[in-house]
Formats: structure tokens, C-alpha cells, sequence
């Protein structure tokens, strides 16, 4: 089942800070009752733009950078701040 719930930037931080102590993607997906891929790519968008891509950004922004980056599938898996810094 789905769930609305939207992670806060700090639950953002604190999913990466867990994955950089080498803590495996699946307990702490589990922990956050979020996918092991949500986390995967929470990790690759603190790789590509550090701590600044975890924030929060206006969410009217979500649809129209998803298409741009052709990520329209992905709903609810990337905040707009993450996909906002993806595609500077």
C-alpha cells in the first residue's frame, strides 16, 4: 500500500548519514518504511549535490521537472528539491 507520507529533509540527512556508516540499504529502508530504491536515490542525489540536494523546494515545481528529466514514472519516489538539483 502506498502511503502520502513525505520525508522530512531532516529523515533525508539522517538516511544518508546511515548509508555513509555502511548501514545496508534494506534495514534502513525498513527502519523508514520506505523503498530500498528511495534510498538508493536519496544517496545519489547527496552524491551529486551534497547536503543542499536533500532540501525542500516548492512542490508545484515536481511535475514539470519530471518531465524535463523524463522521470514522469517516479512519482512520489523524488521530492522536488531532489529532482530540482538534478537538473541543474
Amino acid at each position: 500500500m502506498r502511503s502520502t507520507y513525505r520525508l522530512t529533509f531532516e529523515k533525508r540527512v539522517w538516511i544518508v548519514k546511515q548509508y555513509l556508516k555502511e548501514i545496508s540499504t534494506s534495514k534502513i529502508a525498513l527502519s523508514q518504511s520506505v523503498t530500498p530504491r528511495t534510498v538508493q536515490k536519496l544517496v545519489k542525489v547527496y552524491e551529486r549535490f551534497g547536503w543542499d540536494g536533500l532540501k525542500d523546494l516548492d512542490r508545484s515545481i515536481n511535475t514539470a521537472v519530471k518531465k524535463e528529466l523524463g522521470l514522469e514514472g517516479l512519482v512520489g519516489e523524488l521530492n522536488s528539491a531532489e529532482l530540482l538539483h538534478k537538473a541543474d
